[in-house]
């Protein structure tokens, strides 16, 4: 699956979207991936600017994606599924920030 440039930020979504969304990608179901990635790219990528620069946040926002696919069944709860996917984000942004400072 290829990642494109991020869609421009949404606005929130309603949790029980995402759980259901969050749910079925634990399944393995890419369309409902790829309809994760529209919905949360454009905020994660803007998190991530403010972090890092360039191809550095444009890495991150594969590697946050990637992370979401592999651990989607490790959610806490999917009912918080907005939840769980910023805080993979902002883990990735806090660590690329110590990365940086170094």
């Amino acid at each position: 699956m290829t990642l494109t440039a991020p869609p421009p930020p949404s606005a929130a979504v309603p949790d029980e979207g995402c759980g259901d969304l969050l749910r079925r990608v634990a399944d393995g179901d890419r369309a409902c991936f790829a309809q994760l990635y529209d919905l949360f790219a454009g905020r994660i990528f803007g998190l991530l600017t403010r972090v890092a620069h360039g191809v550095t946040a444009e890495r991150l926002l594969v590697e946050v994606f990637d992370e979401v696919w592999r651990t989607a069944r490790t959610c806490p709860s999917f009912d918080e599924a907005e939840d769980w996917i910023l805080f993979v984000a902002r883990r990735r942004a806090v660590v690329a920030a110590r990365a940086r400072r170094g």
